[in-house]
């Protein structure tokens, strides 16, 4: 499901993603990487198939998967992960600030990116 004011970047809600099995393995993976080590799905209990299917939803070009952490007084935290493992987070963002975070973003990159 779309985001209601994000018709032009695909954001969509991402909480049904946390139920994966996968999930934890795709999204954190990339943090545990060293030169000695190469990460492994096993890490997290599960195996491979399960966390790349959970990186190809995380990763899909058409649907980009917001994490909505609700707070007191009508407050919201988003975490958007990028495609490139980049994390951004909008604290005490409505879905507005959101949408302004993605388009500094946008027009912050080159047209090579």
């Amino acid at each position: 499901m779309l985001i209601d004011g994000y018709e032009d970047a695909p954001l969509v809600a991402g909480e049904e993603l946390l139920s994966l099995p996968g999930f934890w393995a795709a999204y954190l993976m990339w943090l545990c990487e060293t030169e000695e080590d190469e990460p492994d799905p096993a890490w997290f209990g599960v195996d491979g198939a399960d966390a790349d299917a959970a990186y190809e939803a995380l990763a899909e070009a058409e649907r980009w998967p917001v994490f909505r952490i609700p707070f007191g007084e009508g407050h919201t935290s988003g975490t958007r992960r990028h495609r490139f493992c980049r994390l951004q987070t909008a604290l005490g963002a409505d879905q507005q600030s959101l949408l302004d975070l993605n388009n500094k973003e946008t027009s912050a990159r080159s047209p090579a990116q």
